[in-house]
């Protein structure tokens, strides 16, 4: 199965404007690209864009990426994702942004977690099968889909900024 979302890089994310319009969670200590990709490619969000940022949230959005103000240096993202510490989970109003690839959306699928604020993510580490149909043995593995572990120069480069704020 081909990937379901790709590193774009480091951007900066601001306040009251955000860059990325919907908060799926925040404050959770499940978080890693592939949860958030699970949330924010449904119904619900119809997202392009979903974002890692203060460790524990996730944003979804869409909008002219061109316009998301990239970050000084991919480095600025350097909050390991909790249920991941290879993967960077933003920073203090930085996201590590991703576009997602597989944007259609099975309306009778359902997510991996509720999105929302209120969510319940999945906290254990039994093997699980996404609503993507991901099947792996924890949340996110090391090394998973998409090269979310490494914010490099070359992605950073070919992505724009954007930027997230700490919720």
């Amino acid at each position: 199965m081909p990937d379901p979302f790709t590193l774009l890089g480091c951007f900066v994310d601001q306040s009251p404007n955000r860059t990325l319009a919907h908060t799926a969670f925040q404050g959770h200590d499940t978080n890693c690209a592939l949860v958030c990709h699970d949330i924010c490619n449904t119904p619900q969000y119809q997202a392009t864009y979903f974002g890692l940022e203060y460790g524990t949230e996730c944003y979804c959005g869409s909008g002219d990426l061109a316009a998301f103000p990239r970050a000084g240096s991919p480095a600025e993202c350097n909050k390991p994702c909790p249920a991941n510490a290879s993967e960077m989970c933003g920073s203090d109003w930085r996201l590590s942004l991703y576009r997602i690839l597989d944007t259609t959306v099975d309306p009778s699928s359902s997510p991996t977690a509720t999105p929302g604020p209120s969510s319940t993510l999945p906290n254990d580490n039994s093997t699980t099968t996404t609503d993507r149909g991901h099947q792996r043995g924890s949340l996110c593995p090391s090394g998973s889909l998409g090269g979310a572990g490494d914010l490099s120069d070359a992605a950073a480069t070919a992505a724009g900024s954007e930027g997230t704020s700490p919720g």
